[in-house]
């Protein structure tokens, strides 16, 4: 009887791993086409000498927080704004320091 629990156990957990698995790829899968999307976007907009302005974009308060180097406040208020958690809101802060660095 025991034997029997511990291989239904067993199959359980290979089961759940392979599902893990399973979503894992797929949002690689997806993952891959945003990035390659992000490069045909920034393509188009490098050809079309299209600026992109990243802050005009941004929530209300978070750019003026940004411009004014404080970026704790930033990541507060889009936090408030977007409903994000903190790591979320962080990443993207950062993603936009950082977009801002390289268009400059």
């Amino acid at each position: 009887m025991i034997g029997l629990e511990w291989s239904i156990a067993n199959i359980v957990i290979v089961l759940v791993l392979c599902l893990i698995y399973v979503r894992v790829k797929q949002l690689e899968s997806r993952f891959t086409g945003i990035l390659r999307l992000n490069a045909k976007i920034d393509a188009l907009l490098t050809s079309t000498g299209i600026r992109f302005d990243f802050l005009t974009s941004l929530p209300d308060g978070v750019a003026q927080a940004l411009e004014s180097g404080e970026k704790i406040q930033a990541i507060k208020r889009y936090r408030r704004v977007t409903g994000a958690g903190l790591g979320e809101a962080k990443e993207f802060i950062d993603f936009i320091q950082s977009r801002e660095r390289d268009s400059a």
